[in-house]
């Protein structure tokens, strides 16, 4: 399968369709640099019988852009007329939406943004990828005010970021995610990130959202930031910590309040072997607070074997627990949390009104289903201290 590489500016593509210069007849994927104005870029690839299928293009932006949202492909009859502009995408063929393309989006060698205007129906703005494929941010390009979004799992879309991008004021919502550099802020409305299926992330920083990382599928975290969030990791299924950090995020509420560093969902798994959750806190001004580092709720099981949990605080009223790891167990007694290395410590339980609280689970902290403390650790727990919520050794 034959792939060219071609690097023309937008303007020469068209002056050359005018005069009837067709391109080679060549229906193979090929690799082709789209260099122009946005609007060139989404005119071009808009047009039937220009995109080939399996094919990869670079759009390098020679100036900043003002644009509504659009959507690269179509939406078919389950989300018409929702207000964003449809670039209906057709190989020569004619195949559709579902063609199989890897776009990137750069700002070649200088910094270039995008600032979007314009929602759709549900308030989401941005770039909305419904082709199969990949859609790549790479260097030198900021959205502002949008982000980026994979609509139909069906269609295969994935998301990368790469270092140098930027995404402020929107998020990611991806089946597929992954980040190496860059940086996603001010999605305070929303996630930083949220992955359907699979997420990674290897580096960049993920900051000033309302959840850092929310996720539905598999999440895996080997290096990178996420901090100043409301919520670090949100996880619904399962989550493997290898190394990065996760710091200083807060999850407050005038009611009951969890998981300031990471929250594990009901019946997820969480497992860390690295990196560090640290500076994370949970406050509930009048009520409780529950795991300012680890949140693991009914059901779910907490794997740690390395890696540092440290300095997190629960803020809240006498029922608060869990200063860097609190579990919840089922109603069945399902549910455990298993220390066989990494450390913590440094760790609070504090009262509303900021003074150390005695017996609450500092370290650790297990409760059952009814919120009965079943067994609590104070002190610190380094990497020579095992613990296992289904036995009683190192548990005070």
């Amino acid at each position: 399968m034959r792939k060219k590489v071609l690097m023309v500016s937008l303007a020469a593509a068209f002056a050359l369709s005018a005069l009837g210069c067709e391109q080679e007849p060549d229906d193979g994927p090929e690799e082709r640099v789209l260099r122009g104005s946005l609007e060139e870029s989404l005119a071009w690839l808009g047009t039937s019988g220009n995109p080939r299928d399996g094919s990869t293009y670079t759009i390098e932006l020679t100036a900043n852009a003002t644009s509504g949202s659009f959507r690269l492909g179509t939406s078919g009859n389950w989300r018409p007329d929702d207000g964003v502009r449809e670039i209906p995408i057709y190989g020569r063929n004619n195949s559709g939406p579902f063609i199989r393309l890897t776009l990137i989006l750069t700002g070649g060698g200088s910094e270039k943004t995008i600032t979007f205007t314009s929602t759709s129906e549900d308030g989401m703005a941005g770039i909305f990828f419904n082709i199969g494929g990949r859609f790549i941010l790479d260097k030198n390009i900021t959205l502002v005010n949008g982000g980026v979004s994979s609509e139909n799992s069906v269609y295969g879309g994935d998301v990368e970021m790469r270092a140098g991008a930027k995404i402020i004021g929107g998020g990611v919502f991806a089946d597929n995610f992954t980040m190496s550099g860059g940086e996603i802020s001010g999605n305070t409305n929303g996630s930083g990130v949220s992955v359907y299926s699979n997420g990674t992330l290897t580096g960049g920083e993920i900051h000033g959202n309302g959840s850092g990382v929310s996720s539905s599928g598999n999440f895996t975290m080997t290096g990178g930031k996420i901090y100043g969030n409301r919520c670090g990791v949100s996880s619904s299924s399962t989550f493997t910590m290898k190394g990065g950090e996760i710091y200083d995020n807060e999850a407050s509420s005038t009611s009951s309040a969890y998981g300031g560093g990471v929250y594990v969902h009901n019946g997820s798994i969480f497992t860390m072997s690295g990196g560090q959750i640290y500076n994370n806190k949970v406050i509930s001004t009048s009520s409780f607070a529950y795991g300012g580092g680890v949140y693991a709720n009914s059901g779910s099981i907490f794997t740690m074997s390395g890696g540092q949990i440290y300095n997190n605080t629960a803020k809240g009223n006498t029922s608060s627990a869990g200063g860097g790891v609190y579990l919840r167990k089922s109603s069945d007694g399902s549910g455990k949390f298993t220390k066989t290395g990494g450390e913590i410590y440094g760790n609070k339980v504090k009262t509303t009104a900021d003074a150390d609280q005695t017996a609450r689970g500092h370290a650790a902290a297990i409760m059952t289903a009814t919120y009965t403390l079943e067994k609590k650790r104070d002190a610190d727990a380094g990497a020579s201290i095992n613990l296992d919520s289904t036995t009683a050794t190192n548990w005070e």
